[in-house]
């Protein structure tokens, strides 16, 4: 699991940018980036993913150099990405009003692990979070943060 989480450490994730028809992948990204005030200089490539329901918009996979600069500029984009709550409109000009989300790129076991601790954990521990794909989660703002691998950890922790 980490090995493969590996392979995507020069990856992000947007979620929430409305498709447009016609629309240019690449020119809403350089704009996100514009309005949250992260360079596009070290992208590689942007793509739109495939839609997995009708009933949200797909997201788009950007990935960085795979060398430090890249992973540099990732970084910065992963910093910023909460300095400003941007919708949708506010990127494409669309009617969509959905909330953007830059994330990490995360394997499908990942985010299931993510999920599940945050679920399972609510109530009991304040944060569950992933950094560099690994889940953490803290009791709270004093406590000291604890890697969550597997599902039984989530068991360990729930007491």
């Amino acid at each position: 699991m980490d090995i493969e989480q590996k392979t995507r450490r020069h990856n992000l994730q947007i979620v929430g940018v409305e498709c447009m028809p016609d629309e240019k992948v690449s020119e809403l990204v350089k704009k996100l980036g514009d309005l949250i005030g992260a360079t596009t200089n070290h992208i590689s490539s942007v793509n739109r993913m495939p839609e997995r329901s009708k009933n949200k918009t797909a997201s788009i996979l950007v990935r960085f150099n795979n060398d430090e600069l890249g992973y540099a500029a990732r970084e910065d984009w992963m910093s910023r990405r909460h300095a400003v709550s941007l919708d949708s409109s506010a990127v494409t000009g669309g009617s969509a009003t959905h909330r953007i989300y830059v994330n990490e790129d995360l394997t499908r076991d990942i985010r299931n692990l993510l999920w599940k601790a945050k679920t399972e954990l609510k109530g009991i521990y304040q944060y569950v979070w992933v950094r560099h794909g690994r889940v953490q989660a803290k009791k709270d703002a004093e406590g000291r943060p604890i890697w969550i691998r597997s599902e039984s950890d989530i068991s360990e922790l729930k007491g």
